[in-house]
């Protein structure tokens, strides 16, 4: 797991790893920026709480799915899913 952190923590792009119950395990300062919580907060909570609310829940976009087609799962393929950081701010915006 220690080389796994250090290449997390090393990557210039936000990361995390969840299990498999979607549990923050492993979160990069990258994370704590774009998001805007310390990584204290986040690690042992589900990754839904990172996921616009709209998207929760969903079957279509449901964990299970990810962890067995993480190239063809729509949150993976679609870029426009918004993501919800700290005081609901949404990202990536459609704006731009």
């Amino acid at each position: 797991m220690k080389s796994i952190t250090l290449i997390v923590e090393a990557s210039l792009d936000a990361m995390l790893l969840a299990d498999s119950d979607g549990k923050i395990i492993l979160v990069n300062r990258k994370t704590e920026e774009l998001f805007g919580y310390a990584r204290e907060e986040m690690i042992g909570q589900n990754v839904e709480r990172l996921v616009a609310e709209r998207f929760r829940g969903h079957p279509e976009t449901g964990r299970g799915g990810f962890f067995l087609d993480a190239i063809a799962h729509p949150l993976a393929r679609d870029a426009t899913c918004p993501a919800c950081a700290r005081m609901g701010r949404k990202f990536p915006s459609k704006s731009g």
